[in-house]
């Protein structure tokens, strides 16, 4: 793998944790 892919895919997993993140708020809030 490419370095640019790999930072791709660390920017999307730091992407996909933070969207899980505010999903698991939103699930407190309720």
């Amino acid at each position: 793998m490419d370095a640019s892919g790999d930072l791709k895919q660390k920017i999307t997993h730091r992407f996909a944790t933070k969207k899980t993140e505010a999903e698991g708020r939103k699930q407190d809030a309720l």
